[in-house]
């Protein structure tokens, strides 16, 4: 059952990470004024996984676009996720496009090669800023041949012997829904909302008396993606629900409804967004770039972790103030600190509930350049 789990689970990742995995703006300017056009922007995002049972768990990435080229009218951008995989997105006009190859790397299990698979179509358009509220149109159609798992054949009558690969079908279509607006933990947007709905059906062949038969499994039926993009920021919320994914078909006069296990439902929302330039020239060597990331967990009691992410070694200068300017601590007082992810804890026993700010000064090894940024975060007790 774990190796058909992990089939499906990839299968299913694939689909989610090819749909949830960007940026967009409805109108006439075309799909690249959805994204942040500048490297180096940065967004944090808090999350809630829930369980069949109910049971809830949180976690938090950061997302970093890293490059964007500029080709024939096409932009290409090159996004990393913290922790996680970088992916790509292409705009083309009305469209923003994944690519699914770069999309499942270290998601399929080890028995399936990746390279292997032919999708027919490496790169999808999974957004259409052309669409009016209501339009509809077929983002994908996959048909991939995969090893058929141990715990499927295991679920065939004795006379019929089922064959090493089976084919699977993916259908993902897309739905433009209406405008709305969505509260984040900087402030209010206006979002533009897309559905993806998935279907998954997997074809498995067997042999009885020599002749060989085939049988349909529905998998997926109706899973959908709830997407919500604002202008120059991508995606700043994602939805869906827990779904049980069941094997049903009749093999001779086995009647199979087989239960295999259930996707977790998933909620994250954007609680950070940065553009992360610097106040130097982007080619002065003498300055170093840096991000300020949002503090995890936000909010918090008492205790939170803030980060900050360098591009060269510097001294830096960390402090937590109240909203009126009153000094709370001092978390790094000219520290060096390596380039790379860093993280410095923070624990707010000691003060009461509200909202707090914390200010970095980066200062380069060889003091000809500094940086500053100042994020909020919030203490409920």
């Amino acid at each position: 059952m774990d190796n058909w789990r992990n089939t499906i689970n990839s299968i299913t990742a694939l689909v989610a990470f090819v749909l949830a995995t960007t940026t967009l703006s409805f109108g006439q300017e075309g799909a690249s004024k959805l994204l942040p056009d500048v490297a180096g922007a940065s967004w944090t995002v808090d999350a809630i996984q829930t369980d069949s049972a109910g049971n809830e768990q949180f976690y938090s990435y950061q997302e970093v676009i890293d490059a964007i080229e500029r080709e024939n009218g096409d932009q290409l951008y090159t996004i990393r996720r913290i922790p996680g995989n970088t992916y790509q997105i292409r705009t083309h006009g009305d469209t923003l496009f994944t690519d699914i190859r770069s999309a499942i790397s270290g998601l399929l299990p080890e028995s399936i090669d990746a390279d292997s698979l032919d999708f027919g179509q490496p790169w999808v358009g999974f957004v259409r800023t052309d669409l009016a509220e209501g339009g509809e149109w077929q983002i994908a159609q996959l048909e991939l041949k995969i090893p058929v798992p141990d715990d499927i054949k295991a679920l065939f009558p004795t006379l019929a012997t089922p064959k090493d690969t089976m084919d699977v079908f993916v259908t993902i279509n897309g739905i433009r829904e209406n405008n709305e607006s969505r509260s984040l933990a900087f402030g209010n947007v206006d979002v533009e909302v897309y559905t993806t709905v998935i279907e998954l059906t997997a074809v498995v062949y067997y042999l009885i008396f020599g002749s060989e038969q085939n049988i349909n499994l529905p998998l997926i039926r109706d899973y959908e993606i709830r997407n919500e993009y604002a202008a120059g920021l991508g995606l700043v919320h994602r939805k869906t629900d827990v779904y049980e994914v069941r094997a049903t078909a009749t093999v001779l006069t086995n009647q199979l409804d087989e239960y295999l296990f259930t996707i977790p439902g998933n909620e994250s929302t954007m609680t950070s967004f940065s553009t992360g330039t610097s106040i130097a020239d982007a080619e002065d060597e003498t300055a170093g770039r840096f991000e300020l990331l949002q503090n995890y967990p936000n909010p918090f009691n008492p205790s939170t972790s803030i980060s900050f992410r360098l591009d060269r070694p510097g001294s830096v200068y960390l402090d937590v103030y109240s909203v009126n300017g009153q000094h709370i601590t001092t978390l790094s007082n000219g520290g060096r600190f390596g380039s790379g992810l860093h993280t410095v804890p923070f624990n707010g026993s000691n003060v009461a509930s509200g909202i707090y700010l914390y200010r970095m000064l980066v200062v380069t090894d060889n003091g000809s350049g500094a940086n500053s940024a100042v994020r909020r975060m919030m203490l409920i007790k």
